[in-house]
């Protein structure tokens, strides 16, 4: 523990160093809230993927960290998505037109099965109504 190791008083010996990380602190808190306040909270939370993927390849090509197969493809599933996302904020266009491409394959595909389907529907106060049909 710090203390049994004498490293408690660290705090008393750096005093700058620790009123510079809580003013980072700080600053970071300030920063998110701006940019959420600017675009959106979607936004900060895929910035920060993007911050831990980029945080692990500085730690695969600097330090010789390794990391398995299965995070690796998490980690490109991440990064394509954040790909896609801002693709598909700066052309809306684009976003509607896949859109439409995924609902008519999704009909086609529920019209080819032989079982029941449910259907989830938001209501009018929010929550969600599903009804079950047969497929035909």
């Amino acid at each position: 523990s710090m203390v049994e190791s004498g490293r408690h008083a660290l705090f008393v010996e750096r005093p700058l160093l620790l009123l510079t990380a809580a003013a980072l602190g700080v600053a970071v808190n300030f920063l998110t809230l701006m940019v959420i306040q600017a675009t959106s909270s979607v936004t900060v939370k895929i910035l920060n993927t993007v911050r831990c993927i980029a945080l692990v390849a500085v730690g695969v090509a600097f330090y010789g960290e390794s990391h398995s197969t299965r995070q690796m493809v998490g980690y490109a599933v991440s990064l394509i998505g954040f790909v896609g996302y801002n693709y598909f904020q700066m052309r809306p266009d684009r976003a509607a037109e896949l859109e439409v491409w995924v609902e008519g394959r999704s009909q086609r595909w529920l019209g080819t099965c032989n079982r029941k389907t449910a259907t989830f529907l938001l209501d009018s106060r929010g929550g969600v109504e599903a009804s079950v049909a047969q497929a035909r």
